[in-house]
């Protein structure tokens, strides 16, 4: 199979010692091919990461001079991004903390330096808050009072968007996002229950950031929590690669800890649907960047069921590489390949496929964004139009590729119970 450019440039984004053989892989890519890569360097959220590790092991010659200028403008924006989100970041903080809101921070400023190296190689776009039932009224009002509006809310969650924000000098524009959590996972919105670790006050620890503190997670629920939302993320059918990449990035500084799985394997504790969502993540993320595995996950990683092992062998690579926004008009999409492995999860396979394979199950979606954003409606003809043929074309060509690949499923799962009874 050809070597594509996205394969190489997580191939040398691993963890394993043969860099020197990956660089001389990235040198064989034509000018073209990087342009033409920089737009999945940037959804995929490894931009600057792999920027970093070009600069460390010398090497930024292997990229063309508008590429590399490129992702050092991108590195420079996402400097500025960043001390902006970390003013708006301390402002709410100390706003929680004058109202004695019960909360610690989740993603974002948390991840690092355990599973990021540098806060300010990482793209993200929002501030996430688990925050405990009793203290939900008062965070709220601190996050209005602080500017910011709700813009959606369900049981388990609240979204708010700040005003517009403009950096001179390099571009950077938009508008900051805030998340309340009461809990990471949602069983109504996938239909699979999963018995997340919950919040509460007496396990928050301090962290510090660039002279900020604030409240957080003890690491084993942080990682925990991290293969929750990555796991989310795939039963979406779209998964940023960076995070993988920062799972991998832990599990390569921290597999020999003993005492640390041990605390993970008791917080996840007996339900076996976590067990084996944790275990998918981080085989994910041990495969695409060359990370081994702690024991303990290794052995749940040999308990993984027939079919979501099957999934992993034969779909992960192409799906995960694959175009799954409906922006990225490939002839046969590999989004919704997920579905294979969604339903390994969920009790009533007719009902899934229903509601996530044909185009008409997401029209209420595609009304709801086009309320949201009101650019895509700005020209009623034919902006509206394209809109909406773009996201048709992508579920039609995405189911059909599906219901393509039933078959060679089939096969493939008939195949390992067979290998099994031999």
């Amino acid at each position: 199979m050809k070597r594509t450019l996205p394969g190489a440039v997580v191939e040398f984004l691993g963890f394993s010692s043969e860099a020197s053989t990956q660089i001389d892989a990235l040198r064989k890519f034509s000018s073209r091919e990087w342009k033409g890569c920089l737009p999945w360097l940037s959804d995929a959220g490894i931009a600057l990461y792999f920027l970093q590790k070009l600069k460390n092991a010398d090497a930024t010659d292997v990229l063309p001079g508008a590429v590399l200028d490129n992702l050092e403008l991108k590195f420079h924006a996402n400097q500025e991004r960043t001390e902006y989100f970390a003013s708006q970041f301390r402002i709410i903080n100390q706003a929680f903390d004058r109202s004695g809101v019960g909360y610690a921070v989740v993603k974002g400023f948390s991840l690092a330096p355990q599973f990021c190296p540098d806060i300010f190689l990482r793209s993200f776009g929002d501030l996430d808050y688990l925050v405990d039932r009793e203290s939900v009224p008062a965070a709220r009002t601190m996050i209005e009072q602080s500017g910011y509006s709700l813009q959606s809310s369900t049981e388990t969650e609240f979204k708010f968007l700040g005003p517009p924000f403009h950096i001179p000098g390099c571009g950077v524009r938009g508008s900051l996002a805030i998340e309340m959590h009461l809990s990471l996972w949602s069983p109504e919105l996938h239909r699979v229950s999963l018995a997340e670790p919950q919040f509460s006050r007496s396990r928050i620890t301090t962290q510090a950031w660039q002279g900020l503190i604030f409240p957080g997670l003890p690491t084993e629920d942080v990682f925990v929590l991290q293969a929750i939302h990555a796991f989310h993320h795939i039963l979406t059918c779209w998964i940023r690669m960076s995070w993988l990449y920062e799972i991998g990035y832990f599990l390569s500084r921290r597999a020999d800890d003993v005492l640390l799985w041990t605390r993970i394997r008791d917080r996840i504790g007996e339900d076996p649907v976590l067990r084996e969502a944790v275990a998918l993540i981080a085989e994910l993320a041990g495969r695409f960047f060359s990370v081994p595995l702690p024991s303990m996950v290794a052995e749940w990683s040999r308990e993984i069921r027939p079919p979501v092992r099957v999934w992993i062998e034969n779909y992960a690579r192409t799906w995960a590489f694959g175009k799954n926004h409906p922006g990225d008009l490939g002839l046969f999409p590999t989004a919704k390949l997920v579905l294979f492995l969604h339903q390994q999860y969920v009790s009533d396979k007719k009902e899934l496929l229903r509601k996530r394979l044909l185009p008409v199950a997401s029209l209420p979606e595609i009304t709801a964004t086009m309320k949201k954003s009101p650019m895509i409606v700005r020209d009623s003809g034919w902006q509206r139009r394209r809109f909406m043929m773009r996201r048709t074309y992508f579920h039609l060509a995405g189911g059909l590729r599906y219901l393509c690949e039933i078959p060679r499923w089939r096969r493939l799962n008939k195949k390992i119970v067979r290998e099994a009874r031999a």
